[in-house]
């Protein structure tokens, strides 16, 4: 998945994307040119926890 995607997955900025992934929260893997791919479904996983934590419903 692109930064860009990631990006809009989760409602946030691809340079957020990059912190979170810095921290160890999503994989990602570093093509030859340098640029990121992060692992879609750890993206999708963190875009549903955080869609529960705001509408109210406790992520398990």
């Amino acid at each position: 998945m692109t930064p860009k995607e990631a990006a809009e997955a989760l409602h946030v900025s691809t340079k957020t994307v990059q912190r979170i992934a810095d921290q160890g929260s999503v994989g990602f893997v570093r093509l030859p040119s340098g640029h990121r791919r992060y692992v879609r479904a750890e993206i999708v996983e963190l875009a549903n926890a955080q869609h529960a934590t705001t509408s109210g419903v406790a992520a398990s």
